[in-house]
This record gives structure tokens, C-alpha cells and sequence, in this order.
């Protein structure tokens, strides 16, 4: 047996004698981790070229860990299928064997329902009916069984399942796994064993295979910003993505894997992101939609109906939450297809582009002196020869006209325009825009190197690169401002709040520290753009702050030295505001020592990894106003009054489920997640192990905040699943 440690929470067991390649994780990008460690490779056999890789995938016990999602299974089973060659018609690899997928049952049956989704969008020809009419209906019903070799398979027909209990159950002969803890296997064959261990350290990620360089985005008023030019299989780029920048505000185009990191490296915190919107749900453009639901306020979800229903219908699934639930993160707003949609003067018009699951292509355009400025952002469209051939090969099952109205909406005038020119049997060409009049075209969602035809034609775009449309002629960042502090100083005066916005913004540099920890603080900085890290060795703290934090507060209204060090993570903008300037401010408009009072509950919430991480203050702040001390004895039990989540501030206590003791809380642990989530009477009960002094939150002052409510329900699950195993080993 061979072991290897492909980063935090993921690794690869291979057994050469039993032909089994394990991947234990599949958290985003797995796939190009796999690539750039070699363990994924070309081959060539007679005409064909495939690629080597995992046979075999091992899920976590839980969705998700620290934030981040733990089962992104699609990619490296859509590997399997095509590039390995698994399920191609008349390839050499294609001898009866399936992919494994082992794991709880509960994950098991979460990944085959997004899986499927992901493989053949929305198949229901009744489903259909509900976003498209009869005809169109038909046409893509026929257009997605063309897609898939002329016959829609039963995800379960295409993919062998274990599941795992305690006692050990065998993968195939001689080779065997059981769980011994949480998220922790044991993987035999013969007398060889190999322990992996899928628990992400407490504040750890996963690491992402691509390594960005910082940039420092200016926000224009009509610009895109290049957040990806690479495809689910660009070991070395992020996939195909963009950002719009409309006055100042960000809306996102497509959230791929790792969407937040890409973020940081643009100098941009998920606070700052008005809204996203979406052409379809294949993992290298939808990874990063769940990370989207961690945000700190309700983001926009633009898509139209049909495409919106098979993304939410996916994210349901693999969060194994309701429809409804996860939909509730975002604000939805439909856009009709093939007309222009009016976005507060950004108007967007979605164009049906043909592809194995629902996807709309997006041209963008804002009026301006001269006439319109366009973008077109054409990911994941079809080339056309292939189009053509699909319809030729479809028996009259698919219009010929589908052929020019395609055409002509790909090929439609753009001031930028950045097309998908991945090939294949699903994604564009480069040839196809031979003729095309726009006046940029920049290739994108093509890992293979580009030929010199090919550069004829279209442009690269670099990561964090930016296309000016229309400039800005004010600082965005000076309205940001001025509504931070009228939301996190409600009561100010307006003349007040202008002295502290008269302040001087300073720009800092990816890794420069703003304040360090033991020296005085002698200003504080409110954060307008990008993402600061809060870092205290002593405490083995690590949090991100997000646009729209104040640092420095609590150290220049006490008078002591800084108990942290904040450090940029990104290039950061920050409104400076001098100590004096600050505490005459709080002086003339609060109680000094009320605010004080405050920063102590503002610290104790930033304690917990609930509230800790990107929350900023004009957030946290009205979740202090609601806090409620109190104490409670050694060996009392902790009552919930109604529907409310319960800090420990200083003691600790145990957790029980049922009768099972599942988890001991300490300082910024929770409990009351259960009663928040379901708003019922809980199964779960919390006893003090010593003398405890705590908060109530109420239920109704943490709703609506995403971030929140996503960690609250990652706790809940996995203290569920700890059960289900305590439970078992009884």
C-alpha cells in the first residue's frame, strides 16, 4: 500500500496488486492538486490520449469543515468518466469498471443526487414544462441525451457504492475499510493497514492548487476584472470566471472553487460582493456558490429561472438541506432570457447557450456618452461543428434553426469579449470567431496551449487583469465609508461622522502590519477594501477581518497595548483615524465607558469561530446589542429560552445528545444551534463541568446573516454525525 498526503484533510491510497487508486477527500480542485503531484498523468494507447488517476473516492463523514466544502465529488468522477476514458463509447478503458464511491450513507446518497445533477441539469420532461415551454422543453430534453451518447443513465447504473459502518466492509477482495473516529478510516489489505485522518485542524483550510499573485483593483464604473481564465483542468489557473464593477459595486460572473481566495488575492473581501450572476452548474463555475452563502449579508443571485432551479437544486443536495433553506442565503432575482434586463442601469441580457446541463452565456452593456459598452461572457458555449453535428446526428429530434440562433448570438458585437475555447465534445472554439467584429475577444476556459491560428483570433487575459469600460471620475470607497459608520454609530450626528470621514485612507500592502501586538495603538483603521488578518500566538488566534471592520478600537478606548497583531492578507485600503480624533468622537456622542462594556461582548463574539471570522462591525455590532449575560453553577444545566444560541464566554460544559456525551465546550463554544436551526424543542442537552458565565443570542438577531447561520449548521451536523457514531460504538 502507498500513502500520500496531498495537503491538509486529503490523501492517496493506492493498492498496485488490487488495481485500486483511493482519493480520501474531494474538497475543490481536488483534480488539479492530483495533476500537479503527478497522479494524474497522460497516456496514449494506439490513437487514443486519456489520463491515469483514482478509481475510488472516499467521502468525509461531514459536508463541510471550518467553512469550506469537504465532498466536491463531480470533478474527479466526470475525470474518471471522460478523460479516463470509464464511460466514452469504444474507448480502451471502457471495460465495465465503475468508479467507487464510499462513505456514510447519508453522503453517499447527497453526492449521487449532485452528482447527477451536475451530469444531466434538470431531466423531468414535467420539471422542464414548469421554466420552458412544449418546444423548448423537447429540444433540450434531446439536446442533453445527445450530450450523453443517446441515453440518460441512472447516476446509481454508472456508479459502484460502499458504505461504512463501524465493522469493517469490504472495498473489493482483500481490501477493506471501517471507521474508527469522525472522519477517520481504516483502509487494510491482507496485513498491510493505513490510517487517514480527514479533519481539518481547527482555523485550517484546504489549500488551492493555483497560487495567485496579490493585485490592487480599482472600482470603475463600467469595468470587468479577470478573476479566472482557466478550466476545471488548468493545474496551473483559476477556471473561467469575471467580475463586473458597475459604480463602484462587484457583482461576481460564476463563483468557481475557491472563489474566496481568489478574492483575497484581489484585494476584495466577500462583505464587498453586491451580487453574482450565474450561467450554469458545473462545479468549475459552481464550487464557490456555497462559499458565496458565508457572506455577511444576503448577496444577489442573478440567473434565469430554469438555470437558477438546477444550481439550487444542486447546492440543496450537497448540503443535504431544503430547496428552500439554502435559496434563503441569497437574494434571487430571475432574468428573462434573450431580452435586456435592467439592473439599476446595468443591463444584462442571458442568451441560451446548448451544453449537457441548463446555461445561459451573458452580455452585459451600461449607456454612456457614444452610445453602449458591452461585455460578453460566453462560458461554456458549444462549437459550432459540433453543434451542427449533434443536430445532424439527432433524427430530426433537434431544429436546424437552433444552429443559426446560436450562432448569431455568439457572434453578436461586444466592446470585450472573453469566449470558452475548451473544445471537445462540450465547449467552444476559437475558429468559431474567425469573422467576429468585437472589438476585444480574449480566450479563456482552455488548458491546452493556444495555436497561432488561435492567437490570430482572441487575446490572453491575466488573473486580476481589468478591462476599463467606462471610468470612474469619484472614490467609491469614501460611500462605503460614509455608510459604515452610520450603521455601526447609529445615534451620531452626521457633522460628527463627517470629522472621522475627513480622515486621511491609507493603502497597505499584501503582508504589512497595520497594528502589532504589546506596542500602543495610536489610530484606528476602518477597513474599506480588502481583507485584514487578526493573528495572536498566545490565544493561537488566526481570524480574517472584511471591509467594513473597525481595528484598534477596543486597545485605544481601554488605553492598554494591542493583544493582536492585525496584518494584511491582501492589499487593503483603510479609512485612518488618529486616536484623539476617535475617542472625542465617542466622547460627544456615547457613554466612553458604555463603549467599553460593548467592545467586551464585540470580543467575545470575535472569540467564537462562530462570529469570529468576516463578520464585520457594522454586523457584529447589532449582534452585541442583543446579548444578555448570565451565569450558571458546576453541574447545572443550561436552559434555553425559546429559540436562542448560548456563548460560553469563560468555564466550560459538556454536550449531550439524548443521553450521549458528544463534545466538551469551552470559551467561544456554543450550544442552542439545534433550537435556532429547527425552532423546536431540542434533543440536545449541555450540562456545566465548572462555574460558566455566558450570552444569549436570540434566534432572530443572527437570521439573515449567512455566514451565521451556514456555521451554526455545520456545527449541528457534525455534533449530529458524532452522535450517530457514539451511538453505534455503544
Amino acid at each position: 500500500m502507498e500513502k500520500i498526503k496531498i495537503t491538509e484533510g486529503v490523501y492517496w491510497i493506492a493498492i498496485p496488486q488490487a488495481d485500486l487508486r483511493i482519493l480520501c477527500g474531494s474538497p475543490a480542485d481536488v483534480v488539479k492538486h492530483l495533476m500537479r503531484m503527478g497522479l494524474i498523468a497522460k497516456r496514449e494507447t494506439g490513437k487514443f490520449s486519456y489520463e491515469t488517476g483514482p478509481n475510488a473516492i472516499l467521502l468525509a463523514d461531514t459536508p463541510s469543515q471550518n467553512g469550506e466544502f469537504c465532498n466536491l465529488a463531480e470533478f474527479p468522477i466526470l475525470q474518471m468518466f471522460y478523460r479516463q476514458g470509464l464511460i466514452i463509447p469504444g474507448h480502451p478503458n471502457n471495460k465495465g469498471q465503475k468508479p467507487i464511491l464510499m462513505g456514510s450513507a447519508l453522503q453517499i446518497n447527497a453526492q449521487l443526487e449532485y452528482i447527477d445533477i451536475g451530469k444531466y441539469g434538470i431531466v423531468d420532461p414535467k420539471e422542464l414544462k414548469l421554466y420552458l415551454n412544449e418546444k423548448e422543453a423537447n429540444e433540450l430534453l434531446n439536446l442533453k441525451i445527445r450530450f450523453a451518447f443517446g441515453k440518460i443513465e441512472p447516476i446509481t447504473n454508472l456508479i459502484d457504492t460502499v458504505i461504512i459502518e463501524k465493522e469493517p466492509v469490504t472495498i473489493q477482495e482483500k481490501v477493506t475499510i471501517a471507521r474508527k473516529e469522525l472522519n477517520i478510516f481504516e483502509i487494510s489489505y491482507g496485513h498491510e493497514k493505513e490510517e487517514v485522518n480527514l479533519n481539518l485542524p481547527h482555523l485550517s483550510t484546504y489549500d488551492s492548487a493555483v497560487h495567485l499573485d496579490y493585485h490592487s483593483i480599482e472600482r470603475e464604473y463600467f469595468s470587468v476584472i479577470h478573476v479566472g481564465e482557466g478550466d476545471g483542468w488548468d493545474p496551473y489557473r483559476p477556471c473561467m470566471g469575471s467580475m463586473i464593477s458597475y459604480q463602484g459595486k462587484l457583482y461576481l460572473i460564476d463563483a468557481g472553487p475557491n472563489i474566496l481566495k481568489s478574492l483575497t488575492a484581489l484585494g476584495i473581501s466577500i462583505s464587498e460582493i453586491e451580487g453574482v450572476f450565474q450561467t450554469h452548474a458545473h462545479d468549475d463555475h459552481f464550487a464557490g456558490i456555497p462559499s458565496l452563502a458565508r457572506a455577511d449579508h444576503k448577496i444577489k443571485f442573478f440567473a434565469t429561472p430554469i438555470v437558477r432551479a438546477s444550481i439550487m437544486k444542486k447546492a440543496s443536495a450537497l448540503m443535504g438541506v431544503s430547496l428552500q433553506q439554502f435559496e434563503s442565503y441569497f437574494d434571487p432575482i430571475d432574468l428573462n432570457t434573450g431580452v435586456w434586463n435592467d439592473i439599476d442601469g446595468l443591463e444584462v441580457m442571458p442568451i441560451p447557450s446548448p451544453h449537457p446541463i441548463e446555461t445561459t452565456a451573458f452580455y452585459f452593456r451600461v449607456f454612456w456618452e457614444g452610445g453602449y459598452k458591452t461585455y460578453a461572457h460566453l462560458a461554456d458555449i458549444i462549437a459550432l461543428d459540433t453543434l451542427q453535428d449533434l443536430i445532424n446526428k439527432s433524427s430530426g429530434k433537434l431544429d436546424t434553426s437552433l444552429y443559426e440562433q446560436t450562432k448569431s448570438s455568439y457572434l453578436m458585437f461586444a466592446d470585450v469579449k472573453k469566449i470558452d475555447a475548451g473544445g471537445g465534445m462540450i465547449h467552444g472554439s476559437v475558429l468559431d470567431f474567425e469573422q467576429d467584429d468585437s472589438t476585444k475577444i480574449l480566450i479563456a476556459h482552455k488548458s491546452e496551449p493556444l495555436t497561432d491560428k488561435e492567437r490570430e483570433i482572441g487575446s490572453d487575459a491575466v488573473f486580476g487583469s481589468q478591462d476599463v469600460l467606462i471610468p470612474a471620475t469619484q472614490d467609491y470607497s469614501m460611500r462605503n465609508a460614509a455608510q459604515f459608520l452610520a450603521m455601526y454609530f447609529p445615534g451620531s450626528t452626521d457633522s460628527e461622522r463627517a470629522a472621522l470621514l475627513n480622515c486621511p485612507v491609507a493603502s497597505y500592502n499584501a503582508g504589512e502590519i497595520l497594528i502589532k501586538r504589546g506596542e500602543p495603538t495610536k489610530k484606528i483603521f476602518l477597513l474599506l477594501n480588502g481583507v485584514v488578518a487578526i493573528i495572536d500566538t498566545h490565544s493561537q488566534k488566526h481570524l480574517l477581518a472584511s471591509a467594513g471592520t473597525l481595528i484598534g478600537e477596543q486597545s485605544v478606548l481601554t488605553g492598554k497595548l494591542a493583544d493582536s497583531t492585525f496584518r494584511a492578507a491582501s492589499y487593503v485600503k483603510a479609512l485612518s483615524i488618529p486616536a484623539e480624533l476617535y475617542l472625542r468622537f465617542i466622547a460627544k456622542n456615547f457613554s466612553v465607558d458604555e463603549e467599553i462594556s460593548f467592545q467586551k461582548k464585540i470580543a467575545a463574539l470575535r472569540a467564537s469561530p462562530l462570529f469570529g471570522d468576516m463578520i464585520p462591525s457594522t454586523v457584529i455590532s447589532k449582534i452585541a446589542r442583543s446579548m444578555k449575560h448570565f451565569t450558571v453553577k458546576a453541574g447545572e444545566y443550561v436552559q434555553l429560552n425559546g429559540a436562542e444560541l448560548v456563548v460560553i464566554e469563560q468555564g466550560e460544559a459538556r454536550v449531550f445528545f439524548d443521553t450521549v456525551e458528544i463534545e466538551t465546550i469551552r470559551a467561544g463554544g456554543v450550544f442552542g444551534e439545534e433550537a435556532v436551526l429547527l425552532k423546536t424543542a431540542t434533543m440536545t442537552s449541555c450540562i456545566a463541568q465548572t462555574d460558566l458565565f455566558a450570552s444569549r443570542i436570540p434566534a432572530e438577531a443572527i437570521t439573515n446573516i449567512p455566514i451565521v447561520e451556514w456555521k451554526i449548521l455545520e456545527i449541528y451536523e457534525r455534533r449530529l454525525m458524532a452522535f450517530g457514531i457514539c451511538f453505534t460504538n455503544q
